[in-house]
């Protein structure tokens, strides 16, 4: 027990005080500090930025191979085991668990996993070269004032705006005597003649929902242009009455004080009224009154002469060219290493290998998606470059077989397929400015034969009206230039497209119809051109003058002179007899000789006030005039009650 006591007495003695264990412990860790010369050595072995480029590079050329698949299967046997090094393996674990004598793999049996592991180290550290970035940076909801005062509502007061500035879910924009553009992403751009308010409900540009208005004019009159085609739903603009839906088109929108005007002078739109959706092409307009029916009317050919539709025409079509060039540069952004490159092959193995280990079906089909619309980007690249045309085709090809692929697989589900068209709308959005003179035109028709191919989808006559509508666009820019050899050509190339009219039962109603109303236009325009007209062959000269509306009957209006002379024939021949029944028998001849004459009105009110007044003659005129009146107003309403029976039946759209 004594023993005891003494150890007890000397762990006490020996214990130190707290300021002495802090002490201590601070001259051990400084004694034990990192020295100069580790630091030294730590700088001497950094490599230098030549030293790193230098490495990168040897690595580059001992993984290039000549073709990429050849490559993935060489890797492939190296990095998949054999049968016996499985066995080998599989034992190895096993007597692992049994608390076996470990005994190492040979070296030959591990490379696989070395060399595994080697490839994961490369991806994991160089992704952006390797790996295409998802995007490149959206576009932005933006605000540009043009000219005079435009102001924004933010903060619960009117804040002046001098410059560009992105806009915000929730703000409205007003304009005073000046006006203002609003550039909803890519997909529309919105601008606002003086005096107007315009609200912003949603500034995301995440287009879902056809019925959820994105913009609404709260009052004033505003120009719509929209850039989105079939399949991607088109921006909705709120309006009193009802919404306006734009894809493909240009819009102008006035609001009026018994109701909203709404007028269509490019491509088309639809108006949602009463629940109902009415259909409205070029050159169609209508007025969205609370309770009356919507009925269609033609926008007179002058009014396309007047100042705000030809200048905002004009200016769609510059807007159209920005977006486009816009898109192309960040599709070569986006692009990353291209099949010239002699690391193009790595790049398509790091996509392989990032596809293999991703664990769920789902992202494993993003992923693929993702690297399908690589493809796209790369050929944009390439196109661009002018000497990769052959290398552009196969990457487009390569587009096509990949999604078709996966909306075809034995894995293909409901989610699949979701996905599959939603990659496929984002890709339509992205090439929809594109025209058949663009370089990268090829980008927007594999896109969209796709589109069409998809599995259980309706799609290929959107896809044909698309195309056609797009080179009918081009025809009349070539139309404007007095370009006769490339309206030739154009004309020639439309031809597949102008069968659908002729052939396509099932093609729509309204698709239909606005064919037919742009071929008419550019008829029109064509023979108006009386020079080019000439300078056409003689065969499509007469094709393109097969689409001119009929001929109307010519109209004569008569001077009031030539009205006296005729009035002054009839009265000879009243006056030859001189009995008074014979002479009325006369007016009756002569005033059943008036039917049908353009200027019936002007004739019997000439012969009325020729008459004697007071006099039967006289009178059987003035009964003539009444009897006309009622037969015109019985007409009027016979052609307003079969315009609304039509009204009814299309939805509120007369053909």
């Amino acid at each position: 027990m004594r023993s005891e006591s003494y150890l007890r007495q000397l762990k006490e003695n020996l214990q130190p005080q707290g300021k002495v264990q802090s002490r201590v412990k601070h001259d051990l860790l400084k004694s034990i500090g990192t020295p100069s010369a580790l630091e030294q050595a730590k700088e001497a072995l950094s490599p230098s930025q030549e030293s790193k480029t230098s490495v990168w590079e040897r690595i580059a050329e001992s993984i290039t191979a000549p073709v990429s698949e050849a490559l993935l299967q060489k890797v492939q046997n190296i990095l998949t085991p054999s049968l016996d090094i499985r066995r080998s393996f599989s034992q190895h674990v096993f007597s692992k668990l049994t608390a076996a004598p470990a005994t190492p793999l040979p070296y030959s049996r591990a490379r696989w996993i070395a060399s595994f592991a080697v490839v994961l180290i490369l991806i994991q550290a160089s992704p952006a070269l390797f790996l295409a970035p998802k995007s490149v940076a959206d576009s932005k909801a933006l605000l540009i004032p043009t000219e005079g005062n435009v102001s924004v509502f933010v903060g619960d007061m009117w804040q002046p705006v001098t410059e560009e500035m992105v806009v915000e879910s929730g703000m409205r924009v007003r304009t005073y005597d000046g006006q203002a553009s609003i550039l909803y992403h890519d997909d529309a751009v919105v601008r606002l003649d003086a005096n107007t308010i315009f609200a912003i409900h949603d500034a995301s540009g995440d287009i879902r929902d056809e019925s959820i208005a994105q913009l609404s004019l709260v009052e004033g009159h505003v120009w719509a242009q929209g850039l989105t085609p079939s399949p991607v739903e088109g921006i909705t603009i709120a309006v009193q009455n009802g919404n306006v839906l734009i894809q493909e088109g240009s819009v102008s929108i006035q609001d009026l004080e018994d109701g909203v005007s709404i007028k269509v002078w490019d491509r088309a739109a639809r108006v949602l009224h009463n629940s109902e959706f009415t259909p409205l092409a070029v050159g169609e307009q209508v007025v969205l009154r609370q309770t009356s029916p919507l009925l269609v009317k033609k926008i007179t050919a002058a009014k396309f002469n007047e100042d705000w539709p030809r200048q905002n025409l004009s200016k769609d079509a510059v807007h159209r060219r920005y977006i486009a060039h816009l898109q192309h540069e960040r599709r070569i952004a986006a692009a990353g290493i291209l099949p010239t490159s002699t690391l193009y092959p790595a790049k398509r193995i790091a996509e392989k290998v990032d596809v293999l280990l991703t664990l769920t079906e789902e992202s494993r089909t993003e992923k693929r998606l993702q690297y399908a619309h690589t493809r796209l980007n790369e050929a944009a690249a390439l196109l661009e470059d002018g000497e990769g045309d052959q290398e552009a085709e196969t990457a487009l090809e390569d587009f096509r077989e990949e999604v078709l692929e996966i909306a075809a697989g034995t894995g293909s589900d409901s989610i699949t397929q979701e996905l599959v068209q939603q990659s496929l709308a984002d890709a339509v959005a992205e090439v929809a400015t594109l025209l058949p003179e663009d370089e990268s035109y090829s980008l927007k028709k594999v896109v969209l034969e796709t589109t069409a191919d998809l599995p259980e989808e309706v799609l290929s006559q959107q896809v044909e009206q698309t195309l056609f509508v797009d080179s009918m666009t081009s025809l009349n820019s070539a139309l404007d230039a007095q370009d006769a050899v490339a309206v030739q050509v154009l004309w020639e190339d439309i031809q597949p497209y102008l069968g659908l009219l002729e052939t396509d039962e099932t093609l729509d109603v309204q698709a239909r119809k606005e064919m037919k109303i742009l071929l008419m236009r550019f008829a029109n325009t064509t023979e108006q051109q009386a020079e080019l007209a000439d300078a056409l062959p003689v065969e499509i000269r007469d094709d393109i003058f097969a689409y001119l509306p009929p001929k109307r009957p010519t109209v004569i209006i008569m001077t009031d002179e030539e009205v006296q002379a005729v009035v002054q024939g009839m009265l000879e021949r009243i006056y030859t007899f001189t009995m008074p029944r014979s002479r009325l028998n006369q007016v009756r001849v002569e005033m059943l000789a008036l039917n049908g004459h353009n200027e019936q009105g002007r004739l019997l009110r000439a012969l009325y006030y020729a008459l004697p007044e007071q006099s039967i003659l006289r009178e059987k005129a003035r009964k003539e005039i009444v009897r006309l009146r009622w037969q015109k107003a019985g007409e009027q309403i016979a052609k307003e009650q079969q315009q609304q029976e039509v009204v009814t039946q299309t939805g509120g759209t007369t053909l």
